[in-house]
């Protein structure tokens, strides 16, 4: 006969339940006093809190990844100096990239666990790979400075395109969220712009823009949280057909007077950014929204034309009298300056038709390119005149800087861009909200886009590629079976339906 057990199995499985707390205690108690032995006390309270935070924020987004994707595109608006860990050698590590590291870890941790993507493969994911490659190659081969541009314009721009594909992925209540936030931003931008131009301090955040030190070549133009008025008004002409999206969708009376409330803020605002590409671009992208959307849209933006003509002519708002309009429009060096900046821009070309000099080296090697030119219609440009320019459109410095090689997967890019939105706008016939409402607002923004490209190099900034390539995304990544339950001209569903919630967080 065995002799019976020292401990039941029972008291066994309860002892080891029990040594897992008492571990984990003990190596919380170690790492706590370790902190505070080289932190001290107030050291000890912030790693403390940002352990728990970050747990909190972990949970959050395995459940709700739409919650971290929403703040990193806040994130890429103007607001990723808002954390900045720098790192010499290094890309510095932003909010920006910091959230896009964690999303992909997520997503691809969930997406491991839960099978494959129901998105297909696009030429365009390829080519925007190939094409980032590309450029990374050829800054390392030339040994260029812009690797930090490139991070966090083309790195961030495209990675726009991939998170709205592969993670939004169509799902109408992720789309809805992000047609809100772009609204809400133009009306923030709108108001800090007005607040900037009357100095009303007050209204004004983050208060890093009353840096004058910051933006002291600025004064009298607002310039939002970008530092930068060219960067500000062409986001907001960007984003003004997703407020005239609201305008035509909404139901609620009340949401449609704030909506009319402050789209004449935003304007005003985008006014006061006194910047004629920016007001192109947003003029242009008006302009595709009511050409594509002609029977939901041109009556609107019409009307707001019209009243726009009647405030102009009637004096309410007097240009005329407004000084710094009047410079801005009359400075003639800002157009000779470009303009010799474009010879100078096409001469490199012609000397490297192939590779271009090197993505980001425009400013190292233009000195070597100078020469005076005579300009049809418009007289000589000067050899001498405005050196200091930068490249001023995304064409022919694209040529310059990426030769006919890069130029063409950017065409090819954008031909795949086409592609896919004539695929979706297919989708119209059959009566679908996505293609018949958003669609134009998307397609304005893109048109704004590269239009407002002609007077403005946006490669090297973040905001307005991640918003062109979100809005691709978000086309790419649409199916049909995800569409709204609600068009807006069919009438309000009524009874024990009206009482369910019209939108769920996604998860």
């Amino acid at each position: 006969m065995s002799a019976p057990p020292a401990f039941p199995a029972a008291a066994l499985g309860h002892q080891r339940s029990a040594a897992v707390p008492v571990l984990s205690a003990l190596l919380i108690a170690g790492i706590s006093y370790a902190v505070y032995t080289k932190l001290g006390l107030m050291g000890l309270v912030f790693v403390s809190g940002a352990l728990a935070l970050g747990s909190v924020f972990a949970a959050i987004s395995v459940k709700f990844l739409a919650i971290p994707v929403i703040i990193w595109f806040v994130s890429l608006m103007g607001f990723r100096t808002l954390f900045m860990l720098r790192t010499p050698g290094l890309p510095d590590i932003s909010l920006d990239r910091a959230l896009l590291l964690w999303i992909v870890l997520v997503y691809v941790i969930r997406s491991t666990t839960a099978g494959k993507s129901r998105q297909r493969l696009e030429s365009l994911d390829v080519l925007l790979v190939v094409h980032a490659l590309y450029l990374l190659a050829s800054l390392l081969l030339r040994k260029s400075w812009g690797m930090n541009a490139w991070t966090h314009s083309y790195l961030m721009g495209y990675s726009a395109y991939f998170v709205a594909k592969y993670i939004v992925a169509g799902r109408w209540p992720w789309i809805q969220k992000v047609l809100v936030l772009l609204a809400v931003l133009n009306v923030y931008h709108g108001v800090t712009g007005i607040a900037e131009h009357f100095h009303i301090d007050a209204l004004v955040w983050p208060k890093t823009i009353l840096d004058q030190d910051i933006r002291r070549s600025f004064v009298s133009r607002s310039s939002g949280v970008f530092m930068q008025p060219a960067v500000f008004g062409t986001i907001i002409g960007m984003q003004l057909p997703f407020n005239i999206y609201f305008m035509r969708t909404a139901r609620h009376p009340l949401v449609r007077a704030v909506l009319y409330i402050t789209f004449p803020l935003v304007l005003l605002g985008f006014y006061y950014c006194y910047t004629r590409g920016s007001w192109i671009a947003g003029i242009g992208a008006l302009v595709a929204m009511g050409l594509v959307g002609r029977r939901q849209y041109l009556p609107l933006i019409g009307r707001f034309a019209l009243i726009g003509l009647l405030v102009l002519g009637t004096g309410v708002i007097n240009v005329k009298e407004d000084q710094f309009f009047n410079e801005r429009m009359g400075t003639e060096q800002t157009i000779t300056g470009r303009i010799g900046t474009l010879g100078r821009a096409y001469r490199i070309f012609v000397a490297n038709p192939l590779f271009g000099c090197g993505f980001f080296r425009y400013n190292e090697v233009k000195a070597e390119y100078m020469g005076t030119m005579e300009v049809p219609i418009y007289g000589v440009i000067k050899r001498t005149h405005d050196v200091q320019s930068t490249l001023h459109d995304m064409y022919i410095g694209a040529l310059a800087e990426e030769g006919l090689l890069g130029v063409s997967l950017l065409t090819a890019i954008w031909w795949q861009m086409f592609r896919i939105f004539r695929r979706k706008w297919a989708l119209r016939a059959k009566g679908d909200h996505f293609a018949i409402y958003v669609l134009p607002a998307f397609a304005g923004t893109i048109v704004g886009y590269f239009v407002g490209g002609i007077a403005f190099d946006y490669r090297f900034f973040a905001a307005m590629g991640s918003l062109l390539f979100l809005s691709v995304g978000l086309i790419a990544g649409y199916a049909p079976d995800e569409q709204p339950d609600e068009h807006p001209s069919r009438a309000p569903a009524t009874g024990p339906e009206a009482a369910k919630p019209r939108i769920e967080l996604a998860r």
